[in-house]
Parts: C-alpha cells; structure tokens; sequence
C-alpha cells in the first residue's frame, strides 16, 4: 500500500498512546523553528502553533538528530489530550484524529481548528 503524504499542515491528536504528533508540513510552513509553543484557545475551539524562542520558558524544544529525519516530533502529554478532548465533546476518547490547520501569510504561526478534523480508523485507515 503507497505511503500518504500530508501536504497540509496537521497535527495527530493520539489518546492511546497519550501524544500530540507534528507532522513535519508544520515544520516546513514554519520554517523548521528549533522551538513551538502551542496555545489553545477554548472559546474559539482551536490550537495554534507557533514560532518561539529559547528564552522562552512555556516553549517545546524540537529535538533534531539525523537519525531523526523521517520522524515527526510528538508530545507526550496527557493533560494537553485531556483539555483537547474536553474542547470537543463529539470526539471519542478511544479514538485519533488528524487536525488540519492554516497558515499565517507571514508564516509564523499555523491555526487548527478542531471542527476541521479526520479520525483514525485503525488498520484500514483515514475517513475523511
């Protein structure tokens, strides 16, 4: 079976294995930043990812080795899937979803809204 390849920026929201995985089309919209911060905004039932500095102490760090290359970053939260989750009351706990997002014009930060979303159907793949 070919390999998908996501040309929009996503993320995947995985309660089973408790992480929130980047996909590196996020990376590349935002210019492969050594640091993101993510900020949720429950009123407008979205996640924003941007760009950010070392100094900031609320920035995730974006670990890069070589060995790295063909991986997606992940974050291994259980309180950010739980307050995600929360945001969306139609999603099944036991279940995945892929969040498409959009960039800024200026490219410095990506926007999902978590209305505009695919869910995981195991071993037999995305319903769209």
């Amino acid at each position: 079976m070919p390999r998908r390849y996501i040309q929009r920026p996503a993320i995947l929201v995985d309660s089973k294995m408790r992480r929130i995985r980047i996909y590196k089309c996020v990376l590349r919209s935002l210019g492969y930043p050594s640091h993101i911060l993510l900020v949720i905004n429950p009123f407008g039932h979205s996640i924003k990812i941007m760009r950010s500095e070392k100094s900031d102490p609320r920035a995730f760090h974006l670990v890069r080795t070589p060995y790295d290359n063909n991986r997606s970053p992940e974050i291994f939260s259980m309180s950010l899937i739980r307050t995600v989750y929360a945001l969306n009351e139609c999603w099944d706990k036991g279940q995945s979803y892929r969040i498409y997002g959009d960039a800024s014009p200026d490219g410095s930060e990506i926007t999902f809204n978590l209305t505009n979303y695919t869910r995981f159907l195991g071993e037999r793949g995305w319903q769209d």
